[in-house]
């Protein structure tokens, strides 16, 4: 491959690097909104659960480990609850795809890189440390 085709090939890999890296961003923000729907369905629960009484009036679980178990119980069978979790995985997957895909690009940008002759990333070496040592 000639020295062209490499600089060309490695203009390439940074402009798609930077579409993943942008989409990458908008994923996170999914996750963040995602994660406080998530939230939101969580702490509605936690208040419903501390809040419910008997009919004495005593709180129904005033064993936190009780609360605790109860709003997992419900968690689980919180049709929103449920599908913000789904959701939560998905972008999880998306996340991991983008980031495994930009990672192999970023491999093969070093190998393109070396190829036209630069160092790799651990060979550069400190002139200023090596003047320390003459010898």
């Amino acid at each position: 491959m000639d020295n062209e085709r490499l600089v060309h090939e490695l203009l390439a890999i940074s402009d798609i690097i930077k579409e993943l890296t942008t989409k990458k961003h908008r994923i996170d923000r999914r996750w963040s909104q995602t994660g406080q729907a998530y939230s939101d369905v969580e702490y509605e629960l936690y208040d419903s659960v501390w809040r419910e009484t008997d009919d004495k009036g005593k709180a129904k679980y005033s064993n936190e480990e009780r609360r605790h178990r109860e709003v997992a119980y419900r968690l689980r069978r919180h049709v929103k609850a449920r599908e913000v979790s789904k959701d939560l995985d998905e972008v999880r997957d998306e996340e991991r795809e983008i980031v495994a895909e930009i990672n192999r690009l970023q491999d093969k940008k070093t190998i393109l890189l070396v190829a036209l002759g630069a160092p790799l990333p651990g060979d550069i070496i400190d002139l200023e440390e090596d003047k320390k040592y003459p010898f």
